[in-house]
């Protein structure tokens, strides 16, 4: 396979891809078919995304992985793009001349290895004629930070993949694990994007507050307040002048 996502769990399993590999996404999470509509938005925040991933669960001092594939940072990438809710996004830092925030990508990998290498030795050994299954498990953790470096919202979901190998399997050849590992990483990046949009930590800004939800996007200030714009634009101080503080931009 060409997507190097450094997973024991579904290279050892994938050289009995001849008598038949297949995968399914476990779909722990809801499957996200949109994101929250920000199109009306004049200013959307731009981000630095710092993707690490690891081998182990979170809280067990899992060991980092130190070079990402391509296809891996892909999963990721197209993701974001997609979204569209960033006006510019980078995985280099220093690319984005002072980004508005950072996007803190943990994914961490852990799997059950013993029983892997078990049911693995006796697939091979019956030729494919006793199946086999791993269960491969991902935790994403969404961290966004502001400029002063403090950490201003924290998402954080799993979901899994689950491999079946033996000759039974290969009418369901075609779903192949790389293709369930990208389904299942981006549909939890997805999740993470939208709980994150809808915490209302991030700052938008856009002219037609009429037309717009603006309780689901805008923290204020005050009881009294108008709206947060972003670092680019005045602030309105008051609900009263926010018509014509817009106006005026």
């Amino acid at each position: 396979m060409k997507l190097n996502i450094n997973t024991p769990a579904v290279a050892i399993i994938a050289f009995l891809a001849l008598s038949g590999c297949a995968a399914f996404e476990k779909n722990k999470l809801d499957r996200l078919s949109d994101y929250p509509d920000v199109s009306s938005f004049d200013d959307k925040p731009s981000v630095y995304v710092d993707l690490s991933m690891y081998e182990g669960t979170p809280d067990s001092g899992a060991k980092e992985t130190e070079e990402l594939s391509d296809d891996f940072i892909a999963i990721f990438d197209n993701t974001i793009n997609e979204s569209g809710l960033f006006s510019s996004y980078s995985f280099e830092d220093g690319e984005i001349d002072a980004p508005d925030y950072t996007l803190k990508i943990d994914v961490y990998n852990h799997y059950n290895a013993p029983l892997i290498y078990a049911t693995s030795f006796i697939t091979g050994y019956s030729f494919g004629m006793i199946p086999s299954t791993a269960s491969d498990n991902y935790t994403l953790v969404l961290s966004t930070i502001d400029n002063d470096g403090n950490i201003i919202d924290k998402q954080q979901n799993e979901d899994a993949i689950r491999i079946w190998s033996g000759v039974w399997f290969l009418p369901w050849s075609g779903n192949t694990p790389k293709k369930a590992t990208e389904n299942t990483l981006s549909n939890q990046l997805q999740v993470a994007l939208n709980e994150l949009i809808k915490s209302n930590k991030l700052q938008y800004s856009e002219n037609d507050l009429e037309n717009f939800g603006l309780e689901s996007f805008f923290e204020p200030l005050s009881p009294d307040a108008g709206v947060i714009l972003t670092s680019k634009r005045a602030e309105c101080e008051t609900t009263a002048i926010a018509p014509h503080c817009l106006d005026s931009m």
